[in-house]
C-alpha cells in the first residue's frame, strides 16, 4: 500500500519585501495578520478594563462602586477574551489547518454576550437609569400598557429587574439567548472562522435588523427622556448628542457590512468585516468607560447622574423628589467586599 499525505496551502507573497522567498501557510489570505490584529484588540481591551479597575478605585472614597463600572468592565474582559479564544483558534489553523472549532465558537458567544451587554446598558440610560425619578421616562405617558410600564421601571432600577417576572429581567434573558443563537447559527454556513457580524448569511442580516430595532428603541428613549419636565436645557443638549452616539454604534455594524459587501472583494471581506467590528468595539468601550467614570463637573448629566456622584447637582433641581431621590442614590444592590454596588 502506498500511504501518503496532501497538504495544501496558500502561497503569501510580500510586495513590500521583493526578493525574499514565499510564505506558505495553512491561514488563508482573508485570515493574514488576524493573529497580530487579535493580540493588539486583547490587549487594549485589557488596559481598558484596567484603567476602570484604577480610576474606580481612586474613587472609591466612600465605599461605592455603581452598577455601569462594572458591567463596562466585565463586558472589556468578555471582550479581551474573544480575541484570545480568536488568537488560539488562528495559531492552530496556522499549525494543522483545521484550528479548534470549540474556541472559534467561543470567540463568537463573547462578542454576542459583550454585544448584548452594551445594548442593555444604552437602553437602561436611555429610559433614566442613574437619573433622578423626576428625570426619568415616564412611561405611562407613552403607553398605557402595564407591561412597557414595567420594562421601564426595571430597566431604570436593577433591583427590580431581577425580581421574579419583570419584563426587564425578560428582555435582558431574551437578549442573550438571541444573540447566543445567532452567534450559533451563523457557524452553519462557516465553521472555519468566525462570522459572526456577516452579512452574508441569514443569521447575520437577522442580527443587523435586531441592531437597526434596538437603535429606534434607544432613540424613542432618549427623546421620551428628554421631554421630561425637569430637563434642563444643558440636559437636553447633552442627551442629544448621547443619543447620536449610541445610535451610531447600534448602526455601525449593519452599515458597516452593507458597505463593505458593497465595495470589497470576497476574498477581503471578512478580514475586513472583523477588523472594522474591533475597532468600533474598542471604540465604543473606550468611551463607556470614560462616561461611566467621569464625575459631577464632566457634564450636566453627570450632575445630576448618580454615575457622578454628583450630589450637589441632585439637590439643585427644583422638584423635592429630586432631594429623595438623592438620598436613595446610595442604595446598594448587592456588595463586593466592602464595597456597595448601586
Amino acid at each position: 500500500p502506498i500511504n501518503y499525505r496532501l497538504e495544501v496551502m496558500d502561497n503569501y507573497i510580500d510586495i513590500t519585501r521583493p526578493g525574499h522567498e514565499p510564505e506558505y501557510s495553512h491561514i488563508p489570505y482573508d485570515e493574514r495578520g488576524m493573529i497580530k490584529f487579535h493580540t493588539v484588540n486583547l490587549v487594549l481591551s485589557f488596559l481598558i478594563a484596567l484603567f476602570l479597575l484604577l480610576t474606580v478605585s481612586q474613587k472609591n472614597g466612600n465605599g461605592e462602586v455603581h452598577l455601569s463600572s462594572i458591567i463596562i468592565g466585565l463586558t472589556c474582559l468578555i471582550w479581551s477574551s474573544s480575541s484570545v479564544c480568536e488568537v488560539i483558534h488562528l495559531n492552530a489553523y496556522k499549525r494543522n489547518g483545521i484550528g479548534s472549532h470549540f474556541f472559534d465558537a467561543l470567540s463568537a458567544h463573547f462578542e454576542a454576550v459583550c454585544d448584548s451587554l452594551i445594548s442593555l446598558l444604552l437602553l437602561a440610560i436611555a429610559v433614566g437609569w442613574t437619573l433622578p425619578s423626576d428625570i426619568s421616562v415616564q412611561a405611562k405617558n407613552i403607553n398605557n400598557s402595564s407591561i412597557l410600564v414595567s420594562a421601564c421601571n426595571g430597566l431604570r432600577n436593577p433591583s427590580v429587574a431581577i425580581q421574579k417576572g419583570n419584563p426587564a429581567g425578560i428582555l435582558s434573558i431574551a437578549m442573550f439567548l438571541v444573540h447566543a443563537i445567532i452567534a450559533q447559527w451563523g457557524r452553519i454556513y462557516d465553521d472555519d472562522f468566525d462570522c459572526y457580524h456577516d452579512l452574508e448569511h441569514l443569521p447575520g442580516k437577522i442580527l443587523f435588523c435586531l441592531r437597526f430595532i434596538l437603535g429606534i428603541a434607544f432613540l424613542v428613549g432618549v427623546a421620551s427622556l428628554k421631554r421630561s419636565t425637569h430637563c434642563s436645557h444643558e440636559l437636553s443638549k447633552f442627551l442629544t448628542t448621547f443619543s447620536v452616539t449610541g445610535f451610531v454604534w447600534f448602526l455601525c455594524a449593519p452599515s458597516m457590512g452593507v458597505f463593505i459587501s458593497l465595495v470589497a472583494p470576497v476574498y477581503r471581506r471578512h478580514q475586513l468585516v472583523s477588523i472594522c467590528s474591533g475597532v468600533y468595539q474598542l471604540a465604543a468601550l473606550s468611551s463607556l468607560a470614560l462616561f461611566v467614570t467621569a464625575d459631577s463637573s464632566k457634564s450636566a448629566f453627570h450632575k445630576v447622574s448618580k454615575i457622578g456622584g454628583g450630589d450637589d447637582g441632585l439637590s439643585s433641581l427644583s422638584n423635592g423628589s429630586s432631594m429623595q431621590n438623592s438620598g436613595n442614590a446610595s442604595k446598594s444592590i448587592f456588595r463586593i467586599g466592602k464595597s456597595k454596588v448601586r
